[in-house]
């Protein structure tokens, strides 16, 4: 019986908290990207939202700066 929990006791410190880090690291690598996955989406998502709404807004403002530029390299030649 003491044969059986000495092997039993030196499994567990030998390849079984091995195998448990391994599996916890792998699991919180694959947790943190996961959440920087869906961080980048919303952020995405928020930044297409923005420019949809002030579509009309970055239009005009760049019709202005092209008549500007245009307007300025006309006059200088």
């Amino acid at each position: 019986m003491n044969e059986a929990s000495a092997s039993l006791q030196k499994w567990m410190r030998t390849d079984l908290l091995d195998k448990v880090n391994e599996v916890m690291t792998h699991l919180t690598v694959g947790l943190y990207t996961l959440i920087m996955e869906m961080f980048h989406a919303v952020i995405g998502v928020i930044v297409s939202v923005y420019i949809l709404f002030g579509k009309e807004t970055f239009i005009n403002q760049s019709k202005k700066q092209l008549m500007r530029f245009f307007l300025q390299n006309v006059q200088t030649c």
